[in-house]
């Protein structure tokens, strides 16, 4: 997905973009920027989909135009974890959303999104599920419906928002569930089946 915001001339904010999934702003900061820029960088912001979904982009702000440019030449064409990330200058920092500023509030880096359960699932399931898990509650509910793209930001049916105490503990809950399966009979039975009909379950960290 092409920024409308590129620019070809230098400037404060360099846009990742091909990132592999999951990657976190400790990621970024640490194996991608490395310790040459990372008193350098100012901010860094994740982009998403209306619906919330990551678009494995990130854009990094500096405090200058000469440390940016700097690391555009480092960080474009980097192989980092199988994928090759491309580098652009871009003329904003952010790009308004108002779902990621709705939903993800500023409960980043504790945020799952989870995907792929039947329709009729909801939210008090979701949380009997996990229980084992640290969630929290707070003005935004531990557990949400996931909105779906469009103005009105529609709740989409099998997906939910979850939100963690501690990043460890929603990178701890990623690493457990994301492709796992789920079937109607092994929530009836208590036990693991094996039935083709298993819904692939997926789990996203939000950063």
């Amino acid at each position: 997905m092409a920024a409308l915001d590129i620019s070809t001339e230098p400037t404060h904010t360099v846009r990742l973009s091909n990132l592999p999934p999951g990657t976190t702003p400790a990621d970024v900061r640490y194996a991608i920027a490395t310790h040459k820029y990372l008193a350098k960088i100012k901010t860094l912001y994740f982009e998403y989909t209306s619906g919330l979904r990551p678009l494995h982009l990130c854009r990094v702000t500096f405090y200058n135009v000469k440390d940016a440019a700097e690391f555009l030449i480092h960080a474009n064409k980097m192989s980092y974890a199988g994928n090759v990330i491309g580098a652009d200058f871009v003329k904003r920092p952010f790009i308004p959303n108002p779902a990621r500023d709705k939903y993800l509030g500023h409960a980043l880096g504790r945020l799952v999104l989870l995907y792929g359960y039947p329709q009729y699932i909801h939210e008090h399931q979701i949380r009997d599920y996990y229980r084992d898990y640290l969630l929290v509650d707070t003005n935004i509910p531990a557990v949400q419906p996931a909105p779906q793209g469009g103005q009105a930001f529609l709740s989409r049916r099998g997906a939910f928002i979850l939100q963690f105490t501690t990043p460890s503990e929603a990178r701890r809950f990623v690493r457990d569930v994301h492709m796992t399966g789920y079937s109607r009979d092994k929530e009836s039975s208590g036990q693991d089946t094996d039935h083709t009909n298993e819904y692939c379950i997926r789990a996203l960290l939000l950063n």
